[in-house]
């Protein structure tokens, strides 16, 4: 068994990617990078479904090492997340500031984190 850790670059791809897409429907293929194979996006469409962030079905056959995802849309709690943190600046900032701090990036620092640094980016435009 292949050890994966959660890895919120690949979440954001992953967010990104299908909010983006024209297709009704992505597959794990349609996520591949030259940074991410198939079963660490397979591993993390299982983790956002999880978190009731994508609706997707998941198709498991013999002899594959992953599960098949067709991914369908975000859901509503997918699409606050995403928007938190879909500008780059703020992705990078928010992932700066949590580590600095000796904090361990999840869900829900990183939901809280995010808003107030682009708040502080728009308070420092205004001055």
């Amino acid at each position: 068994m292949i050890l994966i850790k959660r890895n919120f670059d690949l979440i954001r791809h992953i967010l990104l990617v299908t909010e983006n897409s024209n297709k009704n429907v992505l597959t794990v293929e349609d996520f591949v990078t030259y940074e991410y194979v198939e079963s660490e996006i397979a591993y993390h469409i299982a983790l956002l479904i999880d978190a009731n962030y994508l609706v997707a079905d998941e198709t498991k056959f013999l002899r594959q090492k992953h599960s098949q995802y067709r991914v369908k849309r975000l859901t509503f709690s997918g699409s606050e997340y995403l928007d938190h943190i879909r500008n780059n600046s703020i992705w990078a900032k928010t992932k700066e500031t949590i580590l600095k701090a000796g904090s361990i990036l999840t869900f829900e620092t990183i939901s809280k984190v995010a808003p107030q640094i682009a708040l502080a980016l728009i308070n420092n435009s205004l001055t």
